[in-house]
């Protein structure tokens, strides 16, 4: 019993004590509650507010998040990337990016506003009165802020309070729904902004906290601690572009489905799209702090994508097949409807998370490596596969067509990236080579460590015809595990 107590102990100190490991598991953490206190959300939204309006509030709240992402500049992944090494600059580049970011918020939601009429017609209550225009400018550029504050925690090695924000944010908006239910078409957009702009305040007076012991820890001048705006630039060009690609897939697919099917078929889209991304999440979690850890440490940077798989693997391939058995019986927690409308593709979306495990980890290697063409490629490939196919699927099949059009995307991504080499889990780029010869090794060295147990296992048999006795209280010794110890180093 003490010995498992120790073991149990010593593998959560060495899990702790591992920067990628505990990083990732406070992402994930943040990510699951998120995910579970939102599906209580949207649960009460589908009890409380009519279809149709639970339908044109996710359009609005996917209208706002494809414009705050597009808000963001590149700099999702570019606080991740250049905060550790700011110092005494640290609090600049996090104020300098909000202001930026924010204006870029303000400006595309005026933008989205000046031709609602053609491309969101069912959303034209955003220009019914000058009070509503204001609050969806404001409510963008708020909305830009809170997608960023994750990555300034990331980038501060502060990641500890990301899941305490993300369950506050998301208790406090469930309290507030009921409060909103009689806003009918604003109901939903009331309820998320609110924790929104509180979690924004309250994270960014730590960040400026923390940016303040960062400079006071610094000892370099000032001239070496500020890092040139052209390097932040010509990293978040590419990256930018990478990213909205990657935003705009479901959010654009969200307007699609509401215009050629209707708000209550956006409604059951939604709600199986949202749970099933929350597996996407937990990739990009992993991805994030990849990203750090291999920048901080590019000798190791593949060992560290070989851990990020294995660390995804372990909770994203369970949590689909567990989601895929149970689809059904969570979506009846907001009615029967939407278990008989959305399960299917609810289904075919949980298993496209497996491949796009390949996926995100290629993409976040190819952000270390500097090879933005394979990311903006990779981007570009699922975005314009998935609304096409997705227009096609869902004329001709339904809302499951849309989730088997996805599933087949990223096996495909995920079998394309394996064999040309670009996943970033071996040294070289040899393309199919490195997966196959991989896989060979693999099997040869558990082939060489069978053979090597099944000779050990003859020892007490040879000691007891040699007339050796075995010592009480001691173990027969097994100098096998040494040479399988040596063995696995030099394949």
């Amino acid at each position: 019993m003490t010995s498992e107590k120790i073991g149990i102990a010593g593998s959560l100190r060495a899990r702790f004590n591992d920067p990628l490991r505990r990083s990732a598991d406070a992402l994930i953490i943040g990510t699951g509650l998120t995910s579970v206190l939102g599906l209580a959300f949207w649960a009460l939204a589908a009890r409380w507010l009519p279809t149709s309006a639970v339908g044109i509030g996710v359009a609005l709240m996917s209208t706002v998040a494809l414009l705050a992402n597009f808000a963001t500049l590149g700099m999702n992944n570019g606080l991740i990337r250049f905060l550790p090494a700011a110092g005494s600059g640290t609090a600049r580049i996090i104020m300098s990016c909000y202001a930026f970011c924010a204006g870029a918020a303000m400006f595309a939601a005026g933008i989205f506003l000046l031709g609602q009429p053609l491309w969101a017609e069912k959303l034209g209550f955003l220009r019914d009165n000058p009070v509503a225009m204001l609050v969806f400018v404001v409510g963008t550029a708020i909305w830009v802020l809170y997608v960023l504050q994750d990555q300034v925690l990331i980038g501060l090695r502060r990641t500890g309070w990301v899941p305490i924000q993300n369950g506050l944010a998301s208790v406090f908006k469930i309290a507030l729904l009921p409060l909103f239910a009689g806003a009918a078409t604003w109901a939903i957009f009331a309820a998320t902004m609110i924790p929104a702009l509180l979690a924004v305040l309250l994270i960014t007076a730590l960040a400026l906290r923390y940016a303040r012991q960062a400079a006071a820890r610094d000892s370099r001048p000032a001239k070496e601690t500020r890092v040139p705006i052209s390097s932040i630039v010509r990293f978040a060009a590419s990256d930018h572009l990478a990213t909205m690609l990657w935003f705009a897939t479901n959010d654009v697919l969200t307007l699609i489905v509401l215009q050629v099917a209707g708000a209550e078929a956006s409604a059951y889209w939604y709600i199986a799209n949202a749970i099933g991304e929350s597996l996407y999440l937990i990739v990009s979690n992993v991805g994030s702090v990849l990203i750090a850890e291999s920048v901080h440490d590019p000798a190791h940077a593949t060992a560290y994508a070989r851990r990020a798989l294995f660390h995804g693997a372990q909770l994203v391939v369970p949590a689909a097949i567990l989601g895929i058995v149970f689809a059904p019986f969570v979506l009846r927690l907001m009615g029967p409807h939407y278990a008989e409308n959305a399960t299917s593709p609810l289904r075919f979306i949980l298993a496209s998370a497996i491949p796009h495990l390949i996926v995100g980890i290629s993409v976040s290697t190819a952000r270390v490596r500097g090879n933005m063409r394979a990311v903006v490629g990779v981007y570009a490939f699922i975005s314009i596969s998935t609304w096409v196919g997705g227009w096609y699927a869902l004329h001709t099949w339904g809302l499951a067509g849309i989730g088997l059009a996805i599933l087949m995307i990223h096996s495909i991504t995920a079998v394309f990236l394996l064999m040309t080499g670009r996943t970033g889990l071996w040294d070289n780029e040899r393309g199919w080579r490195s997966f196959v010869d991989g896989a060979g090794r693999l099997h040869h060295s558990r082939r060489t460590k069978r053979k090597l147990e099944r000779t050990g296992y003859s020892f007490p048999t040879a000691h007891n015809a040699c007339g050796v006795p075995k010592a009480r209280g001691t173990n027969w010794p097994k100098p096998w595990t040494n040479t399988i110890a040596t063995a696995g180093e030099r394949q």
